[in-house]
């Protein structure tokens, strides 16, 4: 796993938890997926999950169809869910456009 740091907006810092090179569990990935629950941009798909919504922590999980490379990044405290799903959408946006 690797920790970085990450800001929204005009926001603090708050850290972002990426996991690499470890296996989890990819069930409630396709099963938004499957209810039409992710945010699409291209070859790329997102899913935004609340870990604890009264702290702010919540799961961002990014895929690319291209390389089938399931992506999953912890936020750390202070980022509400809402703020969350925007900055999902906007980054598979521009991963899209590269």
């Amino acid at each position: 796993m690797e920790m970085s740091t990450a800001i929204w907006g005009e926001g603090t810092p708050v850290q972002i938890l990426q996991q690499i090179g470890t296996t989890f569990d990819q069930t409630n990935f396709f099963a938004a997926v499957a209810a039409g629950d992710a945010l699409s941009a291209g070859t790329w798909l997102a899913v935004v999950t609340p870990l604890d919504e009264t702290h702010g922590i919540n799961v961002i999980e990014l895929y690319n169809s291209t390389d089938q490379c399931l992506r999953r990044y912890q936020i750390q405290p202070g980022v509400t869910l809402t703020d969350a799903t925007d900055y999902a959408q906007a980054w598979i946006t521009s991963l899209d456009s590269q």
